[in-house]
């Protein structure tokens, strides 16, 4: 009961999320709203509201801070080993962001706050992990680019253009135009449009509603646009690190507990009021947004990726935890980062980056409505044997 106490609620509101949007009660715009809302307010305030008034001396524990980033590394290596098992070289870069990447914000919260009512282990954790996390998920989508990322020759070939000219190749339902130095070109294929760009101008990529501006050389895209793995895009994610709503949450927390700062009463009782939307309103937001019919199309990787998250991991690094001497909501934070859900954030980074982001989406799918059954039974096990 302990276990199913912890593990039960979480599902039922995904399942409660997802049947809301089947019937239209939840549009795709309000999920994506609530999303905004939890990640951007909610759950940040709601890490400072734990932190901001406990004893930092006694729950900060470096050592466990660096277990969790060295677990997370090592996570990320393993997937990235395995997945050059995969035939479909346009899939390994999402697999292994599926298999490392866990939703250890919302759902860490959640799953510790049903077990201990406080989550203090969970922020540390999550200064361990979340921002390898984000560095990782790029370097890993740069370098393993997928179907819609493939870099034509600079002088021809697919897409390919000369210094100043465009080229247009049309095939398989595809329009393709490369650019030169100076010029821009435009990509047009599965209802994806992409404008790739020269040295001085900047390029608009649209696809499924978002629009992302980016800059830089282009020597001719095919399918779609995905640089390189520059200091440009790795400035951007270390600022996006820097700015990370969690990351201030956890900070702030922490600095006003550290200066032992005053806390009034209807100021206390407004932060509460928003924290607490967190959990319930990111769980709906979970829900609607699954998409199931991803989980039909390329299985393979997005059964193997579901199988490292839930079950691999957990089996490797929990005995590892164990004799490090964690222990209570210690252990369970760790296993959380290790075996619960992927994250939404992993499917929109994939396609934000020219991915298919079908991997993304049918790992995400599969992993949470699996998710809830297998940490139920790995919090037994370690319940059984005295460890939580």
């Amino acid at each position: 009961m302990f276990c199913l106490n912890a593990t039960l609620p979480v599902f039922f509101m995904m399942a409660l999320g997802y049947i809301l949007h089947r019937i239209g009660w939840v549009s795709d715009a309000f999920a994506s709203g609530m999303n905004s809302f939890v990640f951007k307010l909610a759950l940040p305030v709601s890490l400072f509201t734990e932190l901001c008034d406990v004893d930092v001396a006694a729950v900060w524990d470096g050592w466990y801070i660096l277990f969790c980033l060295v677990v997370t590394a090592l996570s990320i290596f393993i997937a990235f080993l395995l997945s050059f098992l995969l035939k479909d070289k346009s899939v390994r870069g999402e697999f292994v962001q599926g298999a490392y990447r866990s939703s250890a914000s919302l759902l860490g919260m959640t799953y510790l706050e049903n077990m201990y009512s406080s989550a203090e282990s969970g922020s540390l954790m999550m200064l361990g992990s979340v921002p390898l996390y984000n560095v990782a998920a790029v370097i890993v989508l740069s370098l393993m680019p997928g179907c819609l990322s493939e870099t034509a020759d600079s002088r021809g070939g697919a897409g390919g253009s000369g210094d100043t000219e465009n080229s247009t190749v049309t095939g398989n339902g595809m329009t393709v135009a490369g650019s030169g130095d100076r010029e821009n070109g435009t990509v047009t294929g599965n209802g994806i449009a992409v404008a790739g760009s020269g040295d001085r101008e900047n390029s608009t990529v649209s696809a499924d509603g978002r629009t992302i501006e980016t800059g830089g050389k282009s020597a001719g895209v095919a399918g779609g646009r995905a640089e390189g793995l520059d200091g440009a895009r790795m400035k951007k994610t270390l600022y996006g690190i820097l700015t990370n709503p969690i990351i201030w949450g956890i900070f702030l927390g922490f600095g006003w507990a550290l200066l032992k700062l005053p806390m009034p009463q209807m100021l206390d009782t407004t932060l509460n009021y928003i924290g607490r939307c967190a959990s319930p309103m990111g769980l709906l937001a979970m829900g609607a947004s699954l998409d199931f019919s991803a989980l039909t199309k390329k299985i393979k990787p997005v059964i193997g990726a579901s199988f490292l998250k839930l079950i691999g991991f957990p089996l490797l690094f929990m005995p590892l935890a164990v004799l490090a001497g964690f222990r209570g909501q210690e252990l369970a934070a760790a296993l959380i980062m290790t075996g619960s859900a992927s994250t939404v954030a992993g499917y929109v980074m994939a396609k934000n980056m020219g991915h298919e982001g079908t991997v993304s989406a049918g790992t995400v799918a599969l992993t949470t409505l699996l998710a809830s059954f297998t940490l139920t039974f790995w919090l037994f096990v370690l319940r059984i044997r005295g460890y939580l």
